[in-house]
């Protein structure tokens, strides 16, 4: 594989890069600041979270690598033909039909100190791989873990002859031979030295790294002897830096093509990568088990399409999963067709037969067309609703199965919406009744309250008609009116004290800060902003120490911005001013090995609480949640919550 070293070894003069990945894009950006940089050197962008650890060995973000790989070198690497070559390693053999290697070093190989490379270096490198990679309390065991998988047993008969044995005869060993070697007394230091043409010269983990041409180097020296990778947060700061000429180029997977037509002047320089776009198909589940639906799937991708139109031509197509002009691609296999009818033929003949037992149990859903506004389609989709509707199911509770033959009376609240009636800034509360008979006006035990309720004002709707009713049944919903105390999740009951199933509330994606805009609308904005998160319309975060005035919320889909501006300022006079926030996850903290306040996080994360006042986290990206399991260890953190958790 052509990797960033040769790029940069043969890159003259200096220009602004584009990398394109196969099938996805590896972009250049902006320069950090430092001292002792001469005019001339390379000045590189990635993103990377602030870390104190350059050794290649444990786990690094893949943007990240691509610096480490010009400091580090292993005994083989993979050239432009995705062939092995020989790179500290002068020569190999084997015997044992191929479960005995030996490699043979090359002379005159040192370290950045000095320090002659020896195959003692190589076993230690090894050893530390394999520590890592068995190590159950690592979360993460770092890209070269699946050296386990090959090597048996690795010793070194002298100074410059390493002895491995397999479990087994495997083709891709050598593949697994291009891991980084260090130091022997150095494999678990924060910044080993290498073989590689740089070293590195300075650093401030939170700005930049400053590498500097090693002259021992046993290869050509490269053109730049310096290299200053500047590490930005976030896309838009590094695609910001690469516009504004901060930085020579930029390293990332996660900036598509598109963002760099939109008036940027760049180079392109194209290099083969082993980065794939693909789509896999689960064989297992039931909608994709018959193969005329997968490949119904196939015949309705464009390819072509999708690379000059999503990635402006900047990618290459492949129809399997080997790269096209490398040996190992098979040229014979059938290309990929875009054919729209041959497509719908296959559904056609895939098609399921209504089965009414399937429906229920979940695996086939029937679909009916028609239209609301002609009232075309229906009463026949009425009439079978009821048909296909299965009866009331049971529902699961801490005191075991609630049937709905229980004439114990039971049900969840599963809803909750604010002003109903705009004019009378109502509340209602919607209950799915599980077992027994509701009466109006009975009294029941609340599981939010602990205490026990008179409920009044039943209600039933239709569209936006709406009527009090005096009973109600399994499988019936209804309305209750709330004067705050309903939450959801909770539950009612008569004759025992049950608590059913938590509700999941599921971690959004989007974040975004949010504060009124007018300071004098301060109460009606939080009322607005309390009353919506109960709803469950939106989530809600603060960051410890900041008031209400200025919360984070967290959304599943975008458009549940608009529809929070939109429902703050008709429903309760408030508009807001929103800032749109670069994180991505949060994980609820469910046991931490320290003071929550005492956390030491990386720039791309940070502390907050959600609505209930539990401690969570919010992430920028999946590394940096990779990141805070390694380093913290004992931290242990969920995915969702629940409003009964």
């Amino acid at each position: 594989m052509t990797s960033i070293i040769n790029t940069i070894t043969r890159m003259r003069p200096k220009l602004a890069l584009l990398c394109a990945l196969m099938l996805a894009c590896c972009c250049l950006a902006a320069p950090a600041q430092a001292e002792y940089v001469t005019n001339d050197a390379l000045h590189l962008g990635i993103i990377s979270v602030a870390t104190n650890r350059v050794n290649p060995l444990t786990p690094v973000e893949r943007e990240f690598m691509s610096v480490t790989n010009l400091m580090y070198e292993g005994l083989m690497y993979i050239d432009d033909e995705y062939k092995p070559q020989y790179c500290l390693a002068e020569r190999y053999s084997y015997t044992n039909s191929g479960k005995t290697w030996f490699f043979y070093l090359r002379d005159g190989v040192t370290f950045h100190d000095g320090t002659p490379l020896t195959a003692h270096d190589v076993v230690a490198t090894v050893q530390e791989i394999l520590r890592l990679a068995k190590d159950d309390s690592s979360t993460n065991k770092g890209r070269y873990s699946t050296l386990q998988y090959f090597i048996k047993s690795i010793e070194a008969s002298d100074n410059k002859t390493v002895v491995i044995t397999t479990n087994r005869n495997n083709y891709g060993f050598l593949y697994a031979m291009t891991f980084p070697i260090l130091k022997a007394d150095e494999v678990q230091a924060d910044n080993p030295v290498g073989t590689g043409p740089y070293y590195l010269d300075m650093y401030d983990f939170s700005s930049y790294l400053l590498l500097s041409c090693y002259t021992g180097w046993w290869q050509n020296l490269p053109d730049y002897r310096q290299v200053l990778v500047s590490l930005y947060s976030t896309n838009r700061e590094l695609i910001s830096g690469y516009e504004y000429s901060n930085v020579d180029a930029i390293l990332t997977r996660a900036i598509t093509a598109a963002q760099y037509r939109t008036g940027v002047t760049s180079y392109n320089i194209d290099y083969r990568t082993t980065q794939l776009e693909t789509l896999m198909m689960n064989n297992g589940s039931y909608e994709l088990k018959d193969v005329r639906v997968r490949q119904a799937i196939r015949y309705m991708l464009d390819l072509d399409d999708i690379v000059n139109n999503v990635y402006y031509g900047m990618v290459t197509r492949t129809d399997t999963p080997l790269i096209p002009g490398t040996w190992t691609y098979w040229s014979e296999n059938d290309a990929q067709q875009f054919n729209k009818q041959r497509a719908m033929e296959l559904l056609d003949e895939a098609g399921d037969a209504f089965n009414l037992d399937a429906v229920r149990a979940g695996q086939l859903t029937p679909m009916f067309f028609g239209s609301a506004v002609t009232n075309f389609g229906v009463e026949p989709f009425l009439e079978r609703f009821l048909q296909y509707t299965p009866p009331p199911l049971p529902r699961e509770s801490d005191q075991g199965m609630v049937e709905p033959d229980d004439e114990r009376f039971s049900g969840f609240i599963f809803k909750i919406q604010a002003n109903m009636n705009p004019a009378h800034r109502d509340r209602l509360a919607f209950l799915r009744i599980v077992s027994g008979e509701f009466r109006k006006g009975m009294t029941v035990w609340h599981s939010g309250s602990g205490k026990e309720i008179q409920v009044k004002q039943p209600q039933q709707f239709m569209a936006d008609e709406r009527e009090g009713i005096e009973t109600a049944y399994p499988g019936d919903i209804i309305g209750l009116f709330d004067p705050g105390i309903y939450h959801l999740g909770d539950t009612l009951c008569v004759g025992r004290k049950i608590r059913f199933e938590k509700i999941p509330v599921f971690a959004p994606e989007h974040f975004a800060r949010v504060r009124p805009l007018d300071s004098m609308k301060r109460k009606q904005f939080v009322k607005g902003i309390m009353q919506l998160s109960e709803e469950g319309a939106i989530q809600t975060f603060k960051r410890p120490g900041i008031g209400f005035e200025e919360i984070i919320v967290g959304v599943v889909g975008v458009l549940q911005f608009e529809v929070l501006e939109h429902r703050l300022k008709t429903e309760y006079n408030a508009e807001i001013r929103r800032q749109q926030l670069p994180y991505r996850f949060v994980r609820w903290i469910t046991k931490s090995p320290k003071a929550i306040e005492d956390l030491k996080l990386s720039s791309t994360s940070s502390l907050a609480k959600d609505a209930r006042d539990r401690d969570v986290i919010l992430f920028e990206n999946e590394w940096s949640i990779r990141w805070a399991l390694e380093i913290l260890d004992g931290l242990e953190l969920a995915e969702t919550a629940s409003r009964l958790g």
